[in-house]
């Protein structure tokens, strides 16, 4: 008996050992074609997932809800969030929970609107459904922006949308699906306290994991180890939270914020954080592939038909008409912000850009009811996505073409060129330092790197200020860097006085106003003899530097 018992569970491992190596293997395929026809990597999948489907390939393969949130999606989040500029975050925080909030609320609103209007489905159903497809997926927006280097803050607002407003449609989903199906009348208060407890909760989880995996990666130097606390972190995040009550998806990037932007810095060495990040950027781009290539597989488009078709025709609409409203409406108001100014192609490359993909799926797989008033729920939420993916993503491309998003000038591309040289050959001799100082390499072979690495870092620094001297450009780059970083250092040490009482808190409080304030109104900004604008000291009024 014992035998027979091993041999069906070794029978059971190799058949699933087999069907992953055949997704990585198809998935791997599919990455070699589409770098040469140019094709969204993820669009791709899905195309050949479905083609796939229609001839019964993997038809053993059962995508869950528990295996998008609890093995595919940890992995994503982290990912991007270890690699999020936290400076860049905080300067469009308000932008970013704007979108991430109101966003997600009008997206919800308008779309159950829709649902309830044309296919006529019950309210409470098609509040149900609307929040599965309001939160944001932009996974293949943000492999072309990488791609064609499209500007940092335009990746942030869309990357913390997507990311925040995950939780958030997560808690708005909890919440409806207990409204709608639930024995108990759920109320106001319900509301939020639900809401409350998600992001608490999940936050402080996500504090706590990652500030102790940061402690213990300063206190070793072994990347293999660290590789190993990182992966535990993601994961164990996640499962922290979601175990205590509170939103994985918030958990996971609260602690990828801090490995990302003090654990790596604070607690690693160079060749470390290199390994690190590598080992990120391969196990996320494998968590990428195999899910949208199983989305694809799981999909049966033959479901989509009558009431169903016309509720998915209902969701598209209102989704685009939402993400109008959220896009050229809630972002109008930053528009004229000195610090962080929203330009008019970013409202269209955010309204264009408002993929949906693997949350709305992982929820609508959760259900243990799927017919919502004579319409498939799971083959809307499949063809929304699909819609999503293969026509927003195969035109998003053109789209940033048209809107000039991809494109830089001559003199800021050899800017990032030299930057890049610059900052690995500044790693490389501090590294080298080390290995110097560890033993590891003799003093004449030291010499004859060292002097040719100075050499390099040095004609790189040298084109440099050139550059930043000559190229208005580049010089508008460097101050809009340099005036972010010195204010959040100033509002930082700020906060470090007052807690440990070197100053009061009202003190603390009203210099801080006082510094964003300049920043927001007066940028670092170059004067008619060419010295920059004090606006980052003002006075004791606050009302800008002093004259």
């Amino acid at each position: 008996m014992l035998t027979l018992l091993l041999a069906a569970e070794s029978s059971e491992i190799e058949v699933t050992e087999t069907l992953i190596v055949g997704v990585l293997l198809i998935a791997a395929l599919v990455g070699i074609v589409v770098s040469r026809l140019r094709l969204p990597y993820t669009v791709a999948l899905v195309l050949v997932g479905l083609a796939l489907s229609l001839i019964g390939v993997f038809s053993d393969i059962d995508l869950t809800s528990d295996l998008i949130l609890l093995v595919f999606l940890p992995p994503l989040l982290f990912e991007g969030s270890i690699n999020m500029d936290l400076d860049d975050l905080m300067l469009r925080w308000r932008q970013v929970g704007v979108l991430a909030f109101f966003g997600t609320l009008i997206s919800a609103a308008v779309i159950a609107g829709g649902l309830a209007w044309v296919p006529g489905m019950p309210f409470e159903l098609a509040v149900v459904l609307a929040v599965m497809v309001a939160a944001t997926d932009p996974v293949s927006v943000l492999a072309i922006f990488k791609e064609h280097g499209v500007g940092s803050g335009l990746r942030t607002l869309m990357e913390g949308e997507s990311i925040f407003n995950d939780a958030l449609a997560i808690v708005l989903y909890l919440i409806a699906v207990e409204v709608a199906f639930g024995e108990e009348t759920v109320t106001t208060r319900d509301v939020f306290v639900e809401f409350g407890t998600e992001v608490v909760v999940g936050a402080a989880a996500g504090f706590l994991v990652g500030f102790i995996a940061h402690r213990l990666m300063s206190s070793l130097d072994d990347h293999l180890v660290e590789i190993m606390l990182s992966l535990v972190t993601a994961y164990g995040a996640y499962l922290l939270a979601d175990r205590s009550g509170g939103s994985g998806v918030i958990a996971v990037v609260m602690a990828g914020l801090l490995i990302g932007n003090y654990g790596t810095r604070l607690a690693m060495t160079a060749s470390s954080r290199v390994a690190l990040l590598d080992f990120w950027e391969v196990l996320a781009f494998m968590a990428n592939s195999a899910l949208f290539l199983l989305m694809g597989l799981s999909f049966d488009i033959s479901q989509l038909k009558g009431k169903t078709l016309v509720a998915t025709a209902s969701i598209i609409v209102a989704m685009l008409i939402s993400r109008a409203v959220i896009a050229y409406g809630l972002l109008q108001i930053f528009r004229g912000s000195r610090s962080a100014p929203i330009p008019t192609a970013w409202q269209t490359a955010v309204f264009w850009g408002g993929l949906r993909g693997s949350i709305p799926i992982a929820l609508v797989l959760g259900l243990k009811e799927h017919t919502f008033g004579g319409v498939n729920a799971v083959a809307v939420v499949f063809g929304v996505v699909l819609f999503s993916l293969i026509v927003q993503g195969l035109t998003y491309k053109p789209v940033l073409d048209r809107l000039g998003l991809t494109s830089q000038s001559d003199e800021i591309n050899r800017y990032e060129e030299l930057l890049a040289e610059a900052l690995v050959m500044r790693a490389a001799h501090s590294e080298l330092d080390v290995m110097r100082a560890a033993g590891e390499i003799g003093p004449e072979l030291y010499d004859d790197l060292e002097r040719d690495i100075t050499r390099r870092h040095g004609a790189a620094e040298s084109e440099l200020a050139v550059l930043t001297t000559d190229a208005e450009a580049v010089r508008r780059r460097q101050v809009a860097r340099a005036a972010r970083r010195l204010a959040s250092a100033q509002k930082q040490a700020l906060s470090e006085a007052s807690r440990s009482g070197r100053i009061g808190e009202h003190v603390s409080r009203t210099k801080s106003k006082a510094i964003q304030i300049a920043f927001e109104e007066g940028e670092l900004t170059r004067g008619s003899d060419g010295a920059l604008d004090p606006a980052l000291y003002p006075n004791e009024e606050g009302a800008g530097p002093e004259t």
